[in-house]
């Protein structure tokens, strides 16, 4: 899907070392994590591309018995993974692009609802405003959330202070 010179769709395997390196916020192993688990049918990793360049990423993951954690603290709802938009192509439409193609993937898979977490601190205020701008609603509250990262990611765990976010796409 191109909406306003971004274009935006899942990544392939072709394109894969262009998105590790122009990309770098997150690590080779962290690409191909996500680009496996889109392979096996249970992610959907969104790349927006400006000038041919991959200048942001998503992550959509659907309801999935076989992930338990997530079954029970999101429901039915897809949860949306790590948006970032490299800081150069900032304020061009990268973010929206790519959250409105993840809705429409949601709503083609019959998914009603979408959940995501987002930071507290400033540096998720643009963030923040973008989910507000299209619909999502802050849950209130605030938790502690923490993970353990694939190697080669540079540490070996990721801990921040969250809060959540819905979205009902039954319109």
């Amino acid at each position: 899907m191109t909406e306003g010179g971004v274009d935006v769709h899942p990544l392939r395997e072709e394109e894969f070392e262009a998105v590790c390196s122009h990309l770098p916020g997150r690590s080779r192993a962290h690409h191909r994590s996500r680009l496996d688990e889109q392979h096996a049918g249970r992610f959907v990793y969104l790349i927006a591309w400006i000038d041919g360049v991959p200048a942001g990423h998503v992550g959509i993951g659907f309801p999935d018995d076989r992930r338990v954690a997530d079954r029970c603290e999101w429901g039915d709802r897809a949860l949306v993974s790590d948006l970032w938009v490299e800081p150069a192509f900032r304020g061009r439409g990268a973010g929206r692009a790519l959250m409105v193609e993840l809705e429409r993937r949601c709503r083609e898979a019959g998914v009603e609802e979408i959940g995501l977490d987002s930071g507290v601190h400033d540096g998720y205020a643009a963030a923040r405003n973008l989910y507000r701008s299209l619909g999502y609603t802050d849950r209130g509250g605030a938790f502690v959330s923490s993970e353990t990262m694939p190697p080669g990611a540079g540490l070996p765990y990721f801990i921040e202070i969250l809060t959540i976010w819905t979205k009902s796409l039954r319109d």
